[in-house]
């Protein structure tokens, strides 16, 4: 940081970040580089100027072993340590004089490519620093400065991630068809998600009331045996969004509504009677049921913002003690015609990556806008399978069609509110669909 008026100390970094390519096995190093600049603001005595850069790793978690005793996970280590002696007083001197200005010392140091990427977790911790002590004389305080360096991983060699659309077309039970379509399948931090779905009912009296999208976090903690497992998972980011009618739609509710109402107490209420009924409700702010009815195709789009902050959301991770995966799960919240309220969950593995390598603009470029990535391959769930599948099942299953390249169909969650039961299981209420 630097202090104006005041002798301090810089760091020029040639990039900001260390990016390694590949898994950790095959991973080449990265060049690192820089300039230490040593900014005087009067002349002073130096006895010497050192630099270092070095790794800490710490990881503690707990863990239940055999399932019934708790127990600690706890290793501390140092990835990497590496120092630079730009300057020692010698040739019998204990100092010498350094002018006012600026006085640069280069470095450059290649990073080996199989150490752990930067990782900020409660339970797993690795950081990477840099840290300058330029040594003065006598009861003179010493300069120092420090300056974090991020470590970021591409989990493949030349970081070309799938950057196609996400779409998911199904029908339920042959009375709703729906359409799922999220803009990109691979995102780094900062960018935004635009996702439509659109509905189409294929009997009257369905109703939607409530839609969303979440991008969820899973981390697997173990050691290099695979002992020691913990497994958390957590939201990231989300939004919801309740359809709301409009103008004809509101005043076309309201009369259905009065006119359901009044049929109860009276089956002999006219038509011209729940008009002025409805017009009643209307001023006076009745309220409805909550969602819109769908009466013919219904799209809702929503915008989903990929946090920053790394206390909020890391990478994809793949290191010998931690595994960090990414999904996105979409949210349908409708009632059928009978009144009984559904929850749809439909669930699309995705990555997060420091940066995406687009061949045509660099390194840095942008995701592309949906209307060039739809002409890419896209993620589909063309079926519907209505029974929820064991977790077991899902996985082998998945790994079967996966091997023959075949569609991996979707599960449901399904509530009734009339019965307060639940036909769902919280391991088989989603798809996972391979990125």
């Amino acid at each position: 940081m630097t202090k104006s008026g005041s002798n301090h100390l810089e760091f020029e970094l040639d990039q900001p970040d260390i990016v390694l390519r590949g898994m950790v096995d095959d991973a080449q190093g990265a060049m690192f580089s820089g300039r230490l600049v040593v900014d005087l603001a009067e002349p002073i005595r130096v006895k010497g100027l050192k630099m270092v850069l070095e790794g800490h790793e710490r990881l503690d978690w707990e863990y239940h072993n055999d399932g019934v005793i708790s127990s600690v996970f706890h290793r501390e280590s140092t990835p990497i340590s590496h120092k630079w002696t730009f300057f020692a007083a010698g040739d019998g001197k204990k100092a010498e004089t350094w002018s006012a200005g600026r006085h640069v010392f280069p470095f450059s140091v290649v990073f080996p490519g199989n150490l752990p990427e930067s990782i900020t977790l409660p339970y797993a911790n690795v950081s990477y620093q840099l840290r300058a002590t330029l040594r003065r004389t006598g009861f003179m305080a010493n300069i120092t400065s420090t300056h974090p360096v991020s470590v970021k991983r591409d989990l493949t060699v030349d970081g070309s991630f799938g950057t196609g659309a996400i779409s998911v077309e199904n029908c339920w039970r042959d009375k709703l068809d729906f359409c799922i379509v999220s803009d990109a399948d691979t995102f780094t931090p900062g960018d935004t998600m635009s996702t439509r779905l659109t509905f189409q009912p294929l009997v009257k009296g369905m109703r939607l009331t409530k839609v969303g999208v979440m991008l969820k976090e899973y981390v697997r903690c173990h050691t290099q045996t695979g002992d020691a497992i913990k497994t958390v998972s957590r939201v990231a980011s989300s939004v919801e969004a309740v359809p709301r009618m409009r103008g004809r739609e509101l005043e076309d509710a309201a009369i259905r509504e009065s006119m359901r109402e009044s049929a109860s107490a009276a089956p002999a209420y006219s038509a011209r009677q729940a008009s002025s009924g409805a017009n009643r409700a209307a001023d006076k702010n009745v309220p409805l049921l909550p969602g819109i009815e769908l009466t013919d195709a219904t799209s809702e789009c929503l915008q989903l913002s990929i946090p920053t902050d790394p206390k909020r959301l890391q990478y994809d991770h793949i290191s010998s003690y931690i595994e960090v995966t990414h999904k996105l799960k979409y949210s349908i919240y409708f009632r059928d015609p009978e009144g009984r309220s559904h929850t749809l969950w439909i669930s699309v593995s995705v990555s997060v990556v420091p940066v995406i390598l687009d061949t045509t603009h660099g390194p840095r470029a942008e995701l592309p806008t949906y209307a060039h990535s739809s002409m890419d391959a896209k993620i589909s769930v063309p079926t519907l399978d209505p029974s929820p599948p064991t977790y077991d099942t899902v996985i082998t299953e998945s790994l079967e069609r996966a091997a023959y390249d075949t569609p991996i169909s979707v599960e449901m969650s399904s509530t009734n509110s009339a019965s307060s039961s639940s036909t769902s299981i919280h391991s088989g209420d989603d798809v996972v669909v391979p990125a």
